[in-house]
């Protein structure tokens, strides 16, 4: 069994907002809806569009299994599986994450869900046509001085490190697919490591299986936790505080880095703390991580700051590509406000433009974007089939870009089987690149039948240019 939160608590985790909601269990779900989280709700907004006829969180999943179900510390584990898209559109620029956990039943029980022994991108630049599928496969070096015990892999995935289609990877409780596999260790294997229900800001205990705290925007923020060496013999271990805005999906988002070493007696549990660093946005992503030997211990912790007006886009796209002549498509994107009811002053801008930097179609919304889950954008339909487009979403407040991410939606990568015929010389330049081998057969065989003409021509030439025999004229 593993929990999974309510749809509105996924939206609000999202939204970085609302009132608490209990978690319950569920059990696991290998066709795609990970944690058994069902689509989040149309719970409405400003825009033109209902987001979630368009974009579904869940959609995509990754089940990864591991080759065997038992391995021992120093050994390799491989795991094998399928990411797959229910997507009628392609994703492009997508990541798949995992985390590893530890199960642990004091820690669950506490609401803090299960500690953390590993995190790292799986693979990345993943292209997925529509409802497309793609096989993945990795390995993960189990520590040598790993504790014996239950394990098991949870997997994230989104799109241009900033969009989430399955779990969510600021949280340990709102996953994908999970992937369980046991460890065992004949060896009482003892090791300096973080407590993760010993963690509280500024004071207030923090879960992290729950809603974030809120702060006031002006308020200096404490993070204090522990540090708990169960050996029987001194340690040092590495101590490394990270400080990002909304997640640690992109290196855009790195705020601040705190590294110190943390010496530990024999049995000692030590008090260790990290001070906040001024940043402008809204909410903070601290990732906090020690290591014993080859063990790893972590810590994702997530606040929120009131006060501060911040807009963001959830999922820009297309409702289907390649785009076909005289075939209606949906230019969309979701957006929301953090944690405020509305935000003036937005401007966002969807623009699909050619290989030449000509527009195809722009969308443009000025206007108040709401705290609720929004959908903006329109219908269009193209004049010629399209086969390569760059989607470029920008998100602007007040005149300032806080958002822009640009999106190639080319047939020829996402999957050439799908390209349309199209008008023209250009047509024809994409049509040869996208069917090399159709191509090169072609040229061989137009040499072929020029080399053929010559030969013929010279041959005429020839006959037609020589001698003729004399003639003798009757008499």
């Amino acid at each position: 069994m593993h929990r999974f939160l309510p749809s509105m608590f996924v939206a609000s985790l999202l939204l970085a907002q609302a009132p608490m909601v209990s978690a319950q269990n569920a059990t696991s779900s290998q066709d795609g809806a990970s944690s058994g989280i069902p689509t989040l709700p149309a719970v409405g907004g400003t825009g033109s569009l209902n987001c979630f006829d368009y974009y579904s969180f869940g959609s995509v999943s990754a089940d990864l299994q591991p080759t065997v179900g038992q391995s021992v510390p120093g050994a390799t584990l491989t795991f094998k599986g399928e990411v797959v898209s229910k997507n009628p559109y392609p994703l492009l620029n997508g990541t798949l994450y995992v985390k590893i956990f530890k199960r642990n039943e004091t820690t669950f029980a506490e609401g803090d869900g299960n500690p953390v022994v590993d995190q790292f991108i799986v693979k990345d630049n993943i292209t997925l046509a529509a409802n497309g599928k793609l096989p993945v496969s990795y390995e993960w070096k189990i520590p040598v001085n790993t504790e014996g015990g239950e394990y098991y892999a949870a997997y994230f995935f989104t799109t241009s490190n900033r969009y989430n289609l399955m779990g969510l990877s600021f949280t340990d409780d709102v996953v994908g697919n999970q992937a369980p596999f046991k460890i065992t260790n004949e060896v009482d294997t003892k090791i300096a490591k973080l407590s993760k229900i010993s963690t509280t800001l500024n004071g207030r205990d923090h879960h992290f299986a729950a809603f974030p705290l809120h702060f006031a925007a002006g308020d200096n923020v404490k993070v204090e936790t522990i540090i708990v060496n169960t050996s029987d013999r001194s340690k040092t271990v590495p101590l490394q505080f990270t400080q990002y805005a909304w997640d640690a999906m992109s290196k855009d988002n790195l705020r601040h880095t705190k590294t110190e070493l943390v010496t530990l007696a024999p049995g000692e549990t030590k008090n260790v703390s990290y001070v906040v660093q001024p940043q402008r946005e809204s909410v903070v992503y601290i990732v906090a991580v020690t290591q014993d030997l080859e063990v790893k211990s972590i810590l994702n912790i997530r606040y929120v700051r009131d006060g501060i007006e911040e807009t963001r886009i959830n999922f820009p796209g297309v409702s289907a590509f390649p785009l076909g002549k005289d075939t209606e498509t949906t230019l969309f994107a979701c957006a929301h406000a953090v944690n405020s009811s509305l935000v003036p002053g937005n401007t966002l801008t969807l623009a699909l433009t050619d290989r030449e930097g000509k527009v195809v179609y722009e969308y443009r919304y000025e206007g108040d974007i709401s705290g609720n889950m929004s959908g903006f954008g329109e219908k269009f339909t193209p004049a010629s089939n399209i086969n390569y487009a760059l989607l470029t979403a920008t998100l602007e407040r007040n005149g300032v870009i806080v958002e822009q991410v640009k999106t190639e939606y080319d047939c020829a990568v996402i999957d050439q089987n799908s390209c349309l015929p199209e008008e023209g010389v250009g047509g024809v330049f994409d049509w040869l690149k996208n069917n090399a081998v159709v191509a090169v057969l072609s040229v061989v065989i137009l040499l072929l039948i020029a080399a053929i003409i010559i030969f013929l021509l010279k041959r005429r030439r020839h006959r037609g240019g020589g001698s003729s025999p004399m003639t003798t004229p009757i008499t």
